[in-house]
């Protein structure tokens, strides 16, 4: 049931617009459609963790979701650095970061969007529109909180430039959840 809320919070506006009309035929088959592609990760971001290099390459074949290839990728950027070259189908030798971008692209054409989010942190991707809101927050007398809930956070009070933000938010959030550096660019430049 909760997989179901959560492909049904992922779908298009126009696939959202059938379901809010009961259209149970065009709904049913967009769900069905929608959980054939979406599939959960096999490996969990922790077990992830506990794994050798070695593992973790096995693993990474065997892995159906994208999100879960992130976590593989994740750790082997942790243990060996993003430069670091390592043949995934036992044939050709790729570069971490390299299959990171692959990923990324590829999620991004399938609407995984916790995938997207995943690779866009590790990629350190930033919203262009970041600055401009928090200043207009700021110049209206709004601080703003960057941070992890029961962990660092920061407070601006005063524009800063979109390098210091991209700086402020991946120091903060990075270590503690890498979804967090991307989640909280999408809701200041909605702001």
């Amino acid at each position: 049931s909760s997989s179901r809320w959560s492909l049904y919070s992922q779908l298009s506006g126009q696939q959202s617009h059938l379901l809010e009309e009961h259209d149970t035929m065009n709904a049913l088959e967009i769900l069905t459609q929608s959980v054939s592609e979406l599939v959960d990760p096999v490996i969990s971001k922790h077990e992830a963790e506990r794994l050798s290099s070695k593992r973790l390459l096995e693993a990474y074949e065997d892995e159906p979701s994208l999100l879960g290839q992130m976590y593989i990728l994740h750790e082997l950027i942790k243990k060996h650095g993003e430069n670091y070259t390592a043949s995934f189908d036992g044939i050709t030798e790729d570069v971490l970061i390299d299959k990171v971008k692959e990923i990324y692209a590829l999620a991004g054409t399938k609407k995984d969007w916790s995938a997207v989010r995943y690779s866009a942190s590790l990629l350190g991707k930033q919203v262009d529109s970041l600055s401009p809101s928090i200043t207009a927050m700021v110049v209206r007398d709004k601080e703003v909180t960057i941070g992890v809930f029961n962990c660092k956070e920061f407070v601006i009070n005063e524009p800063l430039p979109p390098s210091e933000l991209k700086e402020i938010i991946f120091n903060i959030c990075f270590e503690h959840d890498v979804f967090e550096c991307v989640l909280q660019q999408e809701y200041f430049a909605q702001t």
